[in-house]
C-alpha cells in the first residue's frame, strides 16, 4: 500500500508525470478498441471465406441465398470498415483489400463465371 501511495504522490508532485501516465491510460484503451475492431473484421472475413465455400457447391436456387448472403455480409463489411476500421491502420488497409476482392469474386459468382468446384 505504500507504493501505491507513493505513486499518488509522484503524480500530484509532477506534472509530467500525470500527462505520461494520461497518455499511457488513453493508448491503452485505443489499443484495446483497435485490437476489437481488428477482430471483428477478422470474423467478418471469415464468415465471406464459408459463405464462398459453400457457394461453390451450391445449385439453383440454393446458389441464390448464398449470393444474398454473401452481398449482406459484404455490405455490412463495408459499412464497419469504414465506420470503425479506420482505429487499426494496418488492418483497415488490409481489409478493405480483402473486401475489393471479395467485390471481384461477387461479381463473377453473380454472373456465373465462377466455377463450379474448387
Amino acid at each position: 500500500m505504500d507504493a501505491f501511495k507513493w505513486f499518488l504522490r509522484f503524480l500530484e508532485t509532477r506534472r509530467w508525470a500525470r500527462r505520461f501516465f494520461v497518455f499511457i491510460v488513453i493508448f491503452a484503451i485505443w489499443l484495446g478498441i483497435a485490437k476489437e475492431v481488428g477482430f471483428v473484421l477478422f470474423i467478418i472475413e471469415e464468415s465471406l471465406q464459408t459463405q464462398m465455400f459453400a457457394l461453390w457447391q451450391a445449385r439453383g436456387s440454393a446458389k441464390e441465398f448464398v449470393l444474398s448472403a454473401y452481398r449482406k455480409t459484404l455490405d455490412f463489411g463495408w459499412f464497419f470498415l469504414y465506420a470503425v476500421g479506420w482505429m487499426n491502420p494496418f488492418a483497415f488497409v488490409s481489409f478493405r483489400t480483402y473486401f475489393e476482392s471479395a467485390e471481384v469474386f461477387y461479381w463473377a459468382a453473380s454472373s456465373s463465371a465462377a466455377a463450379p468446384s474448387p
